[in-house]
């Protein structure tokens, strides 16, 4: 570890980190539980306090869409809670790859998807062909605590860096998901000081109430 310490996502069986070393172009890893425990140098475990919320999303690298009259996208949907939302989220980071930066600033690995639409049609033709729309999984950069950071962002529908076509389930309680979004404002908010140690803190707290 350096300095300024090191944290990853831990999936239920390995932990999913930006090591940053060596190859700086493909800088996420997985490194089984075991051998990361093992460091003698380890900081406590950290859960961070979730509320009960669950999201519908794509939880795929490459997701196939549906548009809705509406307008809307959606998906044959992967639906958890917020703890393994953050860890199905960093494992499609993983997937998709992602470049190291040393800077405490980052870019999001994105999902790539594909869709069929009829909006481009001309309103007035008695015929229309579909046209398709489709983007590539896109790379991002990261070092440890930005990936972390965002795994976790990811988490809120309000935070900007939520996974294609994610939606709240029904029935949950509007104040919770306000609440959340609070919290993952605060966690990824660029004017907080970011080292591993300040964003591991972090994660320890409780910003709901404030």
């Amino acid at each position: 570890m350096n300095y300024f310490g090191h944290i990853g996502i831990w999936d239920g069986a390995n932990i999913i980190e930006a090591t940053g070393a060596q190859n700086g172009d493909d800088t996420l890893k997985t490194t089984p539980w075991s051998a990361y425990a093992s460091l003698s140098t380890k900081w406590p475990t950290v859960s961070p306090q979730t509320l009960d919320i669950r999201h519908a999303y794509c939880g795929q690298a490459f997701c196939q869409l549906y548009e809705q009259p509406n307008g809307d996208l959606t998906t044959n949907a992967t639906n958890s809670g917020l703890r393994e939302m953050a860890a199905k989220s960093a494992y499609l980071k993983y997937l998709i790859g992602a470049s190291y930066t040393r800077l405490a600033t980052f870019s999001s690995s994105k999902q790539g998807f594909r869709y069929s639409t009829t909006r481009l049609c001309n309103p007035f033709a008695t015929s229309c062909i579909s046209t398709i729309i489709q983007e590539k999984a896109k790379r991002g950069t990261y070092r440890c605590e930005t990936f972390a950071l965002e795994a976790w962002a990811s988490t809120s529908t309000k935070s900007g860096y939520q996974l294609m076509a994610q939606y709240v389930s029904s029935f949950q309680n509007q104040a919770d998901i306000d609440k959340w979004g609070k919290q993952t404002s605060f966690l990824i908010s660029p004017t907080r000081i970011r080292t591993p140690r300040d964003v591991y803190d972090n994660f320890k707290r409780q910003w709901w109430g404030i």
